[in-house]
């Protein structure tokens, strides 16, 4: 049973932050007037997500005040009276007629709506809650529509409100027709948003990037391969912009290869003969350094090509897990590692299991099941350091690698997923920054074990290990090289410790070797914009 109210989670600056929100409870309890526990399920990429993520924990009010949450939903009105919660650290609201305050207990957050089990630890009870009227469930359920903009046809929504609106105008009074007429105001308002005023002349597309941490298995024909943990980085990422042209072309970083994924993507869609792509790739990181550059072009090419000519855009918008996946088919990636590909999704720090059937070489063109997903708190910051002119192997080279390598003995493949679903997911999603520091640098260090043979011969490996060692004695515990390498990331609690970090390197003459910046961890994926055709 869906149970709905308001919710309120601390932000990052310790202030409440207030969200409608529609847990489902156990009817059996609820009929026998006491609720143990909730399950929410936040949007990944909505700011309750990321609040319980830093700190999981928070209030679900019970309300008869549809005006306050006509105003919570649309952003608008007056701040409403908080109080801080008893139990947890948090707030309440001072005027709910019941607040239950909650800390999670289990995490699911692998999908676009994540599943968050909570615990019920304190009920504060305040005046009688009178109910709705059949106005107050007509303002209740055109809050839910209004929630819903980005994903049902602004068509259907107008039709559902103008139903609702009868139901208001005969059986409410002032507050539910003041609360509804905010709601009307927020929908006309996100449906002028969502039409543009002419066809998208092209759309652009940005992502993060990957960071590798290392996979879990290969070469054992018993056991899942590839598989593995990595993470996504806010920078530097991939932008592309694709319009129309007379022929395929690409320009700027990586051009010519980004044409080449439109051909494949136009292709693999079936568009017609004389329908061509111009990319212009406006940023994107150094090729083959262990960032996944060739696996995010590729997605944001066949995400902007969508956009354009199989499922025109008419808004700013993310992308669902399955979107991804069937970009990732169109484009032709993921055949070993599909860390990029989930990531394109949604983000975050993750974990993939590996294919059955898969050799050593590719699996089949399907992504590996994804595993664990969990947001870093957003205090946390990492400390990307690349060596100037150095490629890891790709292409041939990593090809040939992969078969002279052994396979992996089963007690690495045991320890390294110990360690993502035991040590660095718990960590991530406790806060514990200190435990997930270590399990970082664990990680890293076990799982370049099954490689060291191709790896010991590229010419960076001395200056990889001389470069943690200079972490280490900084006091940096978690610090792993993506993939190949070159790239190394090392973990930091804090901006302030990053740029400490950051500094230290360069006072030690790092940067004549290295490119050093401090970085965000992205917990929101890619995000895809129209571009339409200036007024005339």
């Amino acid at each position: 049973m869906i149970l709905e109210g308001l919710i309120t989670t601390r932000s990052p600056d310790g202030q409440p932050h207030l969200a409608a929100m529609g847990p489902e409870v156990d009817p059996v309890e609820l009929k026998a007037g006491r609720i143990e526990t909730l399950v929410l399920k936040p949007f990944a990429t909505s700011q309750t997500a990321r609040n319980l993520a830093a700190t999981p924990a928070g209030v679900f009010q019970l309300t008869d005040d549809v005006l306050l949450l006509a105003r919570t939903v649309a952003g608008s009105g007056p701040r409403p009276d908080f109080l801080p919660a008893g139990g947890i650290e948090g707030w309440r609201l001072a005027e709910a007629p019941m607040a239950l305050e909650f800390r999670v207990i289990s995490a699911d957050r692998s999908g676009e709506r994540q599943r968050l089990v909570a615990r019920v630890e304190r009920v504060h009870q305040g005046r009688p809650l009178l109910g709705h009227v059949r106005a107050r469930h007509a303002v209740v359920e055109a809050a839910i529509l209004v929630t819903r903009l980005h994903m049902i046809p602004a068509s259907e929504i107008a039709t559902r409100f103008a139903e609702l609106r009868t139901l208001v105008e005969k059986t409410g009074g002032p507050e539910e027709h003041e609360a509804f007429s905010i709601l009307a105001e927020r929908v006309a308002a996100g449906i002028a948003a969502s039409t543009p005023t002419a066809p998208p002349s092209a759309v652009e597309v940005r992502t993060p990037s990957r960071f590798h941490l290392g996979m879990f298995s290969f070469g054992d024909p018993l056991t899942r391969s590839f598989g593995g943990t990595g993470l996504m980085l806010d920078e530097p990422g991939i932008v592309v912009r694709v319009r129309p042209a007379a022929a395929f072309a690409g320009r700027g970083p990586h051009g010519q290869r980004a044409a080449e994924f439109a051909r494949h993507c136009a292709a693999a869609w079936g568009l017609p003969r004389d329908e061509a792509f111009e990319v212009e790739v406006v940023a994107a990181p150094r090729a083959h350094v262990g960032l996944g550059s060739g696996t995010q072009l590729a997605l944001a090419v066949a995400a902007a090509i969508d956009g354009l000519a199989v499922r025109p855009a008419d808004r700013e918008r993310s992308f669902a897990p399955r979107e991804a996946l069937a970009l990732a088919r169109a484009a032709g990636r993921g055949r070993r590692s599909s860390v990029g590909v989930h990531g394109f999704a949604a983000g975050g720090l993750l974990v993939e299991a590996g294919r059955l059937g898969a050799d050593k070489v590719a699996a089949p063109l399907e992504a590996s099941p994804l595993v664990a997903r969990a947001m870093l708190p957003p205090a946390w910051r990492g400390v990307l350091i690349v060596e100037h002119a150095s490629e890891g192997l790709h292409g041939e080279a990593e090809r040939q690698a992969f078969l002279a390598l052994p396979p992996v003995d089963r007690g690495i493949t045991a320890e390294l997923a110990r360690i993502a679903l035991l040590e660095l997911v718990p960590a991530a999603l406790e806060g514990g920054f200190g435990a997930f520091a270590a399990a970082f640098g664990a990680y890293g260090r076990l799982s370049g074990v099954p490689f060291a043979r191709a790896s010991s011969s590229l010419p960076f490996h001395r200056s990889i290990e001389r470069l943690i060692g200079q972490l280490a004695a900084l006091g940096l515990r978690g610090a792993a090289q993506s993939s190949w390498g070159p790239a190394v990331l090392a973990c930091a609690a804090s901006q302030g410790e990053a740029e400490g970090v950051a500094a230290a390197l360069a006072a030690e003459g790092l940067r004549s070797t290295h490119d050093i910046a401090v970085v965000g961890f992205n917990g929101s994926g890619a995000r895809l914009r129209p571009i339409t055709p200036p007024a005339r």
